[in-house]
């Protein structure tokens, strides 16, 4: 168990340490050697909340929302330093989405976003220095009024990407319409 940890958001790419946000402290990013527990700052803003934090899969990048809540986030990608990245150093991928996903080439990056005024899966393709070319592409769209990923909580949802699929959790809503005869005696009477 390691002390301390309020959230969990990834394995590092050799499988020896995690990125964890600290107990009580939203506003810093760790990278934690699961042997001993040892812990090394790699973001941290004050202010700003850290969502969903991806490495790379070559472990030099990281990718995160940040914003005061969870509802008001941007996309970022920064590089992962000995020390915490400054925010002059972050990239901002989206002006506003969360979750991001990493390809496993960790040249585009999946997120959710509401660039279409509802909640859809988009991608960016990522130049040199992780810097977002050309325009976002919408993935896959969720206008569905019965599901999507607005019905989940924030911390309900995830995307994990492979070389050919994207698998996502999606929230869903329904109902059901009942009828039943009234017994004669609950019948309004006619006068």
């Amino acid at each position: 168990m390691l002390d301390g940890c309020f959230n969990t958001w990834d394995w590092a790419p050799d499988g020896l340490s995690l990125l964890t946000s600290r107990s009580g402290q939203a506003e810093a990013v760790d990278l934690r050697k699961i042997s001993t527990g040892a812990r090394r700052m790699v973001l941290s803003h004050p202010g700003s909340n850290f969502f969903a934090a991806r490495l790379s899969p070559d472990g030099r990048w990281i990718a995160f929302a940040a914003g005061a809540t969870g509802a008001e986030t941007r996309v970022f990608v920064a590089p992962v330093r000995g020390s915490a990245t400054p925010e002059r150093e972050w990239i901002v991928v989206s002006p506003e989405g969360g979750d991001p996903a990493w390809s496993p080439d960790g040249n585009v990056l999946y997120f959710r976003s509401r660039r279409d005024a509802n909640l859809c899966i988009w991608a960016q393709k990522l130049g040199p220095g992780k810097t977002p070319a050309g325009e976002p592409a919408a993935i896959l769209h969720l206008h569905s009024a019965a599901l999507g990923i607005g019905f989940l909580k924030p911390t309900e949802f995830s995307i994990a990407v492979t070389k050919d699929r994207l698998t996502l959790n999606l929230g869903r809503t329904s109902g059901t319409l009942w009828t039943m005869m009234l017994p004669r005696t609950a019948s309004p009477r006619s006068q």
